[in-house]
């Protein structure tokens, strides 16, 4: 092999900084610099650099805790939840400020069809959408509110997935039991 393998570490504590890889024909100290209180391990990778530390010049495990049912329940929480919002992205584009977009042109949409001679000065979010969304105010404002309304329907069904599956997480007692719930959550879509 023509490559050095190492890692750079802190003497007090063992934790691994990084790995490092490197051509043989130049030396540790021709790319790296050490800072005060690290050193090198040459000829060694850490695959997982959290999972490992430097333990009398050699790697070694670090030993975690087993986690606390609580522990699990809130990591197992915040995976409905990136669930529900991954399922949700599937459908309407993220973000703070889109998100903004879609309520105010549902709102702009619903007056629109309320107005009886709506004009585009009125309702400049529908005006910008005329030849793309529908053929005039009206066409798109109906089409805004349809997409609005399909959304409502598929977010209350993930919401409700999303709920569900948190007070069940909340009522099981073993991780057994919260992979079960996790694996056997079925989004809408």
């Amino acid at each position: 092999m023509n490559e050095h393998l190492g890692i750079i570490y802190e003497v007090a504590t063992g934790h691994i900084v990084k790995n490092i890889r490197m051509l043989r024909r130049f030396t540790v100290m021709d790319h790296y610099e050490l800072r005060e209180g690290q050193a090198f391990l040459i000829g060694q990778n850490a695959e997982d650099i959290d999972g490992f530390k430097v333990e009398a010049d050699a790697l070694a495990a670090i030993e975690r805790p087993t986690p606390t049912i609580e522990q699990i329940r809130r990591g197992a929480k915040e995976d409905i939840d990136r669930a529900a919002g991954v399922c949700r992205s599937e459908v309407a584009s993220q973000g703070y400020g889109q998100e903004m977009t879609y309520l105010a042109k549902e709102v702009e949409a619903r007056a629109c069809i309320a107005d009886a001679a709506p004009v585009a000065a009125t309702y400049p979010m529908m005006a910008a959408e005329v030849g793309i969304t529908g053929t005039d105010l009206a066409a798109v404002a109906t089409e805004v509110v349809a997409r609005a309304d399909a959304w409502k329907a598929l977010a209350g069904s993930i919401e409700r997935v999303r709920l569900a599956g948190k007070q069940s997480i909340d009522a099981a007692t073993t991780e057994a039991e919260i992979d079960t719930i996790l694996t056997d959550t079925s989004w809408p879509n």
